[in-house]
């Protein structure tokens, strides 16, 4: 390609990254910038195409082209993607003074801001961002942010309110800031949108992050706990909250069918391409359970817990949908005061009394017990209950 015209090569770029075929796109840009390595916008338009098509953040070609021009904010926007402490905070601050008004860049700053104990800078940030774009609840969402860390409660709670109007459905999970600093109901922390907004942006990376990174072995030892109790083939299975499949790869050989259910799509994909579900379903589990008609003899929930909080509506709705004798193998990251909560604000743990009271008055009674690590936290063992319950 080196000898063709660099007007044909920037056509067939453009036209690979109209039909979104992004890895053919960054081969194309990647000639066009070798061609003409002291154009800026040839190494910009090669980081978008490979970071579309899904490669490793191309921080080479970002910097060559922030290096070529380096007023551009676009280009400095787009280079933060990968800049983490000080110099993303420097970047930041070079962004706003080519463009004072570049929403993102003030909430971003914002959050710097208020992590840095800047409340005040931070609530300014906040507060100018919806000045400049009101429609977007990140700036009201970083103001009530800046007004939970520096105590005021009340002025918080005003313009949660007028977050959830921009966002009803909290895809920001500003709840969670609130429930944390106790201005918000536990149970009500994180909403379905906010979780799957969490694992589509986590998809990519998962199985590799989870099983290396993080040591997850939750999968494992619930398909052995199921083994060593003697569980047979089902007719029909489900796994709840599948993710990306790895569950449903320990779960394929106990049933003739098998249902998966996530929130998030992007997790969804990666379970598709697997090729061990009959049947994938892309919902909140417990809404799910409750309009479903089917019945399952085995059911799993592994990691899925973390995101429930109070678990007697996750009971519920699963028991009518478990055959007499029917197992449920699951996950309970545990605490050990009564009930549950948020486990460093992040995700919820649970007692093993309130699982037990919560599983029992749902008519499921724990048959098998055991204690562990599914996976690491902040490079420590996650104190783990591996559960297996029967439908009585």
């Amino acid at each position: 390609m080196a000898n063709r015209p660099t007007r044909d090569l920037l056509e067939e770029a453009k036209r690979a990254a109209g039909e979104r075929d992004w890895p053919l796109a960054a081969r194309l840009f990647k000639d066009l910038a070798s061609a003409e390595p002291d154009i800026p916008a040839n190494w910009h338009n090669l980081a978008l195409a490979e970071m579309k098509a899904g490669l490793a953040v191309p921080m080479g070609p970002l910097r060559r082209a922030v290096l070529l021009r380096p007023c551009e904010p676009n280009y400095l926007n787009n280079l933060l993607v990968s800049a983490g402490g000080e110099a993303r905070q420097k970047l930041l601050e070079r962004l706003l003074v080519l463009d004072p008004a570049h929403v993102r860049a003030l909430v971003d700053l914002a959050f710097l801001r208020r992590r840095a104990g800047r409340n005040s800078d931070s609530g300014r940030l906040a507060r100018m961002a919806h000045l400049v774009e009101p429609g977007m609840p990140d700036g009201l969402a970083r103001t009530v942010q800046a007004l939970i860390s520096a105590g005021d409660a009340g002025r918080a709670r005003a313009v949660y309110h007028r977050y959830l109007l921009l966002d009803p459905e909290d895809r920001l999970g500003l709840g969670r800031d609130l429930a944390r600093a106790g201005l918000l109901e536990t149970d009500q922390a994180m909403s379905p949108s906010f979780v799957a907004g969490v694992f589509d942006g986590y998809a990519a990376t998962f199985d590799t992050h989870l099983t290396d990174t993080l040591r997850y072995v939750g999968h494992e030892v619930l398909a052995r706990m199921l083994r060593d109790l003697g569980v047979g083939k089902a007719a029909r299975a489900v796994d709840l909250g599948c993710g990306s499949g790895l569950s449903g790869l320990e779960l394929r050989r106990y049933a003739a069918h098998l249902t998966g259910v996530d929130l998030s799509e992007r997790m969804l994909e990666r379970a598709r391409a697997r090729g061990i579900y009959d049947a994938l379903h892309r919902a909140e589990i417990v809404a799910w359970l409750e309009a479903d008609s089917a019945v399952y003899d085995i059911a799993v929930a592994a990691d899925v817990t973390s995101y429930l909080g109070d678990l007697g509506p996750f009971f519920l709705s699963i028991s009518p949908r478990l055959s007499p004798g029917g197992v449920l193998a699951m996950t309970v990251h545990e605490q050990e005061a009564d009930g549950f909560g948020l486990v460093m604000g992040e995700t919820y743990s649970h007692s093993q009394s309130h699982v037990a009271a919560a599983a029992g008055a749902a008519g499921l009674r724990i048959r098998a017990t055991e204690r562990g690590a599914m996976r690491e936290e902040n490079k420590k063992p996650l104190p783990t209950l591996f559960l297996v319950l029967e439908k009585t």
